[in-house]
């Protein structure tokens, strides 16, 4: 389906192979986006729209420009009841799919944005539009701020959270010196001595000659050997998941945008971490990390974050960040051990009329049946609904859900 207006088109696309048709323009759309997204590149999503996401539940955005290729916006179908899907749309996401920024031309992200909401709105579609997780720290959210507002509808950045960012200091001494304190720096020494007495203990990278197969198996038995393989969340749990990941590792690996490592006991994996790289090479994400939670006394997954960051000085010349993507919560080790900060959250974004209040009630009250938040209808005089959220935190409502 296909929504023009004026010099900008916006074309909803259901199927793989019309996708895979436009590969080399898609490859060059993340090549000069505004913000990187590697799982949003060409292969990683269309590996994700492979075995990840449900039939019939997604459709990407394609907006071009003078059919110049602008815009790429990955979205699926917020299903919760019978009509929700017809309400809202979020950006893909998954277990497995933790950045959600959308693909914008860096010289025509404003165009791109624009032509998607407004096709949105003129479209028999959705009254909201939900990005679950973002840098607000950067250029996107503020031109969604102003596009949906341009066009009377509303923006709600409200969720928000601070996550870790690498950024590596001229050397990596410096830096451990100037994030890690010297009481927890000698603590993590002892725990190297306590666990090299119950074994030799050794770090690996993964280099260009390796088997990437025998790693990515290494990876998958690990982390399913802990709490995520009793909870059925680990990768091993579902063969979808286990193609989508040794697909992906083994294509970035074959284009040397994998960075691999791992802390053995007697040339045995108890601790494992893996980074992929942007498309440009010099940045990236913290995509996984498991361990063998029989050592857990002795942490050998910090052990091993900690040689990660000396690993990835050694490299400061060709990857200048890395994002932790990291969720909010109190148990992210990465906070004690990455200096630099960013501000991520959610952006709903709101279209005019009462399919977005709709919309946004909806949204808002299964988000908080599903946080088993206490939630409550309130009917005013001459007001829509709104909805009121005690939450365990004490947090107000969405600024989408005052009355107007």
């Amino acid at each position: 389906m296909a929504v023009a207006k004026g010099s900008v088109e916006v074309t909803f696309v259901r199927d793989l192979r019309s996708l895979g048709a436009m590969a080399d323009e898609w490859d060059q759309l993340a090549r000069n986006a505004l913000e990187p997204n590697i799982l949003y590149e060409p292969k990683p999503l269309m590996l994700a729209l492979e075995h990840l996401a449900r039939d019939g539940q997604w459709e990407v955005a394609v907006v071009r420009l003078h059919g110049k290729l602008i815009g790429l916006f990955p979205l699926q179908r917020f299903t919760v009841c019978a009509h929700s899907s017809r309400f809202i749309l979020q950006m893909l996401r998954h277990q497995m799919i933790f950045n959600h920024t959308p693909l914008l031309d860096r010289d025509d992200a404003r165009s791109a944005i624009r032509g998607l909401l407004e096709s949105c709105a003129q479209r028999h579609g959705p009254g909201l539009i939900v990005c679950p997780r973002i840098q607000l720290a950067g250029h996107i959210p503020s031109i969604l701020r102003q596009d949906i507002e341009a066009i009377g509808g509303r923006f709600d950045d409200t969720v928000q959270y601070e996550r870790p960012l690498f950024v590596p200091a001229a050397n990596s001494n410096e830096y451990l010196e100037r994030t890690i304190s010297r009481q927890r720096r000698r603590r993590i020494a002892k725990q190297w001595d306590k666990l090299s007495d119950l074994g030799t203990l050794s770090y690996d990278w993964l280099n260009n000659n390796d088997d990437i197969e025998g790693w990515i198996d290494r990876f998958i038995k690990l982390e399913s050997s802990g709490w995520k393989g009793k909870t059925g969340s680990a990768i091993e749990c579902r063969p979808s998941r286990q193609e989508y990941f040794r697909r992906l590792i083994t294509f970035l690996h074959d284009n040397q945008r994998v960075v691999f490592g791992q802390l053995t006991q007697n040339r045995q994996p108890i601790a494992m971490a893996v980074i992929l790289r942007h498309i440009h090479g010099d940045s990236g994400i913290y995509y996984m990390t498991a361990y063998d939670e029989r050592y857990r006394p002795f942490s050998p997954g910090i052990i091993l974050d900690v040689e990660l960051i000396k690993y990835l000085h050694d490299m400061r010349d060709q990857l200048h960040w890395i994002d932790s993507c990291s969720s909010p919560g109190p148990k992210n080790v990465l906070m004690e051990l990455w200096s630099e900060r960013t501000t991520a959250g959610r952006v709903m974004l709101e279209l005019p009329g009462i399919k977005g209040r709709v919309a946004t009630v909806m949204h808002s009250l299964v988000t908080a049946l599903a946080q088993g938040n206490k939630t409550h209808f309130v009917q005013k005089a001459k007001r829509p609904f709104v909805i009121s959220m005690n939450t365990a935190n004490g947090a107000g409502r969405s600024p989408l859900l005052r009355a107007r």
